[in-house]
């Protein structure tokens, strides 16, 4: 009874909301400037907005047909721009030579410098690597993240821009990581949460539940005050008014890391050891030593539920179980880290049904904050004071000792409890393999070779942590030894064994 409770009154809310305040109404452009397979994410986003609200005239352009026009146009109400993204503030495709900088000169019909305020331009994605992200401390000398904070104000201002401040979220194996969190985004903003807190959550949502995405570097900028809550014109929830000139005041959202930026790694050692042209800094000793498993694992859980008295939306993607109860706000957490595990702990306890943690006395406890500060306009990061707004909880379960990637359990604990929740936690039993697994040597010179085929310079081959894990094969519905060589840039590069 409560699933058809909440369909019903999401249908209703959606054909209630107000649409006054909006510019230019029920417009969307997508651009898709590089190659892809499948479905492109910029598709997919076009068509969460037809899908869940009716009247909207919607501009789709492929990497034949875009040009940086369409970057730099503020006709449409909503732009999805997906590219590749560089440290220096590039953006370029990879089936076109449309290429240019945030920081030259635009066209000529569009000033003398990036304005996407004074139009009709109200939410702006940009699915690229680095463009909200600080790099006055690395040779570029950049900080992007003020360029799009200044871009956004001004007279018929901005409300939210959505992006990532290092690598972006890509294709990983069988499956379009970056066009599968855009899916994603929708079953949160179609509740009736906000676009920042749906972009949040639906990055979040995969770096927990395929464990190595790149969506833990999402950044989303909105104009503080209540704006920072704007939905999409006739999807459910509140609508507030649009900032004008006078709303100067940008905060920017992020996870894991410190200012939201990639943080460098200090190796305790001044010389790296350079294998097949990677430079590891971290100790690779455990890892030369270690026994890889000649088995996969095939899960034996019982199907999650969430009890029926719990007072959330609860949403299903394949194996995985998710709830959601509201929005990310911006209010610092009045708790700590220990804190914030016991609540989550308690929390999955009470609200799902046969599943225990406790019974893996050797699961991984992770906890990463989930940063805001004001945006110093002129680029001086050291200026911006963070404050905690909430905390991501993680239990992962494990195998003899060996993570086990996309088993787990997730939640985002703030001030008024679990905002958020996802899980896929079971049981396991061995299938061996005649196969050899490959050692760890064998796999650093594939992971050498898979990153000397990719162009770009920006990628960093400096290596700070070596992991085996199980890591989940779709094909054949198990989990495999996988080696991942985590990337000083927060890339991530697996060899399954």
């Amino acid at each position: 009874m409560k699933k058809l409770i909440c369909k019903i009154l999401i249908g209703c809310i959606v054909l209630t909301t107000p649409t006054a305040i909006f510019a230019a109404g029920r417009t969307a452009g997508g651009y898709k400037n590089n190659t892809y397979e499948d479905t492109a994410d910029a598709t997919s986003f076009l068509n969460g907005i037809t899908s869940n609200a009716t009247g909207y005239s919607t501009e789709y352009k492929e990497a034949s047909d875009v040009t940086k026009n369409h970057f730099y146009d503020k006709s449409k109400t909503i732009k999805y721009w997906a590219s590749h993204g560089k440290q220096c503030g590039t953006l370029y495709g990879d089936a076109n030579t449309v290429r240019f900088n945030i920081y030259d000169r635009p066209p000529s019909s569009y000033g003398s410098s990036f304005k996407w305020s004074g139009s009709n331009l109200e939410f702006a994605f940009v699915a690229a690597c680095f463009q909200l992200g600080d790099f006055t401390n690395d040779p570029v000398g950049k900080n992007n993240r003020a360029k799009y904070a200044k871009a956004m104000i001004g007279s018929n201002a901005v409300r939210v821009i959505a992006g990532y401040h290092a690598s972006a979220p890509a294709r990983k194996g069988d499956r379009n990581i970056d066009e599968e969190v855009a899916r994603k985004f929708f079953d949160y903003a179609k509740t009736g949460e906000s676009a920042k807190s749906s972009w949040m959550k639906a990055n979040n949502y995969f770096t927990d539940n395929d464990g190595y995405s790149t969506g833990y570097n999402f950044c989303v900028l909105t104009h503080a005050g209540d704006v920072q809550y704007s939905r999409f014109e006739g999807f459910p929830g509140r609508p507030y008014a649009r900032p004008g000139s006078s709303s100067t005041s940008i905060l920017r959202f992020s996870r894991v890391n410190p200012g939201g930026t990639p943080q460098p790694y200090s190796a305790k050692n001044a010389s790296p050891l350079v294998i097949d042209g990677l430079s590891f800094v971290n100790d690779i000793d455990a890892a030369i030593k270690m026994s890889v498993p000649d088995y996969f694992l095939k899960a034996t859980s019982s199907k999650i539920n969430v009890k029926e008295d719990a007072k959330v939306m609860v949403l299903r993607d394949g194996k995985v179980v998710s709830t959601t109860s509201g929005e990310i706000g911006d209010e610092a957490v009045k708790f700590t880290e220990d804190d914030a595990i016991a609540k989550a702990k308690k929390w999955l306890l009470g609200t799902y049904e046969r599943i225990n943690i406790d019974n893996n006395k050797n699961k991984l406890v992770e906890v990463s904050p989930i940063v805001m500060a004001e945006v110093d306009l002129n680029g001086n990061s050291e200026n911006e004071i963070e404050q905690t707004i909430a905390y991501v909880v993680k239990f992962t379960n494990t195998y003899k000792n060996i993570p086990v990637v996309n088993n787990f359990y997730s939640a985002i604990v703030d001030n008024k409890g679990i905002n958020a929740s996802s899980t896929n936690w079971s049981e396991f039993d061995e299938v061996k393999v005649s196969k050899r697994a490959i050692g760890f040597e064998e796999a650093v010179k594939i992971a050498s070779g898979k990153l000397s085929q990719n162009s770009d310079d920006n990628i960093s081959k400096t290596v700070r942590n070596t992991e085996l894990v199980f890591a989940y094969n779709n094909d054949l519905d198990a989990y495999e030894p996988t080696w991942v060589f985590k990337m000083n840039d927060n890339m991530k590069l697996e060899v399954n064994c």
